[in-house]
């Protein structure tokens, strides 16, 4: 090889390092860009938002308690980096801002060997995401009770939000009773009848789009208002979900005491 070969081949080598420097170091910057508030990507939109709207409209049982722990838990552990976890809750005045009381990307904990340090990733983890996210969970865990139950305009205001757009993977997660109570329409009473609900002009004031939206509803047991739940009331909301564009709805009951074999 002459001497020309061997400078020419030097210079290409370097020029490819330096490439490749630079694109590590890019792609490194890149991925550490996030926002100090919500610790969601600045360069990249969010991979997918999970909602979750927490009833506070009546106090819950222990059981129920221990049951909307798991359900945080669960959306903590299905999770992935960059995914934002919103919580909105149900109260009386919530009827068109409903209050947000928590909602972070997941930053991630599982650091790249390449330029992370897996405690620190850990670390930051924990402090930015984990920590708060539990302190809500302890807040969420206290009574309340409500003269209303604003559940449709909720859900109304939430998939109307920019942050829930349809451009991205949704997930809407309720943990509620269901048992919508406002001025201008009741589930108590006469049972709900979605037919019936739809003759009422109200029913356009909550009528939404949640196409493509994955629901999960975590049906909370009321025992003094047994009257007023059960299969058609679940009903009524299928019907709503489905009439709303969701092809996917899933119920799962949370019972008030523990269960007895």
């Amino acid at each position: 090889m002459t001497k020309n070969t061997k400078g020419i081949t030097i210079i290409v080598g370097c020029i490819i390092f330096l490439i490749l420097v630079s694109s590590i170091r890019w792609y490194i910057l890149d991925r550490r860009e996030y926002d100090k508030d919500t610790l969601c990507p600045v360069k990249r939109p969010i991979a997918a938002h999970t909602v979750l709207l927490v009833d506070k409209t009546d106090p819950l049982s222990e059981v129920q308690k221990e049951g909307l722990h798991l359900v945080i838990k669960g959306i903590k552990k299905r999770l992935k980096q960059y995914e934002l976890f919103s919580i909105y809750l149900i109260t009386a005045d919530t009827v068109n801002n409903p209050p947000l009381v928590f909602s972070l990307c997941n930053p991630g904990n599982d650091p790249n060997p390449i330029y992370e340090n897996i405690r620190n990733v850990k670390k930051r983890y924990d402090e930015q995401f984990g920590r708060p996210l539990d302190a809500i969970l302890r807040e969420l865990m206290k009574g309340t009770t409500s003269p209303q139950s604003p559940i449709l305009e909720v859900i109304t205001n939430i998939a109307g939000a920019p942050s829930f757009s349809n451009r991205l993977e949704r997930n809407l997660v309720i943990f509620s009773d269901l048992l919508q109570n406002v001025s201008t329409y009741s589930h108590y009473g006469k049972l709900a009848d979605y037919k019936e609900f739809l003759k009422l002009s109200y029913a356009s004031t909550v009528k939404t789009d949640l196409s493509a939206v994955t629901i999960t509803v975590h049906y909370i047991e009321r025992p003094r208002d047994a009257q007023h739940q059960g299969k058609k009331h679940i009903y009524f909301w299928r019907e709503y979900f489905q009439d709303s564009g969701s092809s996917h709805v899933d119920f799962l009951y949370v019972s008030a005491s523990p269960l007895r074999l």
